[in-house]
């Protein structure tokens, strides 16, 4: 075997050196791109939910709207749509209103200081 020269050793260790260099960049970009990936992971997690609400909120939306359809195949669902709606009643029928009362409070005066003292 040949012994290594003092000029080959010390070329050695800068490609010993450089290497280590190149695998620790290599080691920082890798450790950013993973970063990145989770950061659009956690993303991509809370669109699918919002999504998900989403199409749960139209489920519910669309079964309520099936079931007023299914309502307003006879005559007692159309019937009770236009009184509810348009407030429509039939011949012979009474309507009665029913109106909160208005509570109006008159303010109190303002007691000055010489009703304060008793004058």
């Amino acid at each position: 075997m040949k012994k290594m020269g003092q000029r080959d050793r010390a070329v050695w260790l800068v490609w010993k050196r450089f290497g280590w260099l190149v695998l620790i960049v290599l080691a920082v970009l890798l450790m950013r791109a993973v970063w990145g990936m989770h950061l659009r992971f956690q993303e991509a997690e809370k669109y699918q939910e919002r999504a998900q609400k989403e199409l749960t909120n139209v489920e519910g939306r669309e079964k309520e709207l099936r079931e007023n359809i299914a309502s307003l195949k006879n005559d007692r669902g159309i019937e009770a749509a236009l009184r509810d709606r348009f407030g429509l009643v039939k011949e012979g029928e009474g309507v009665v209103i029913v109106v909160d009362e208005e509570v109006s409070e008159v303010p109190e005066e303002p007691q000055s200081w010489w009703r304060w003292l008793g004058w």
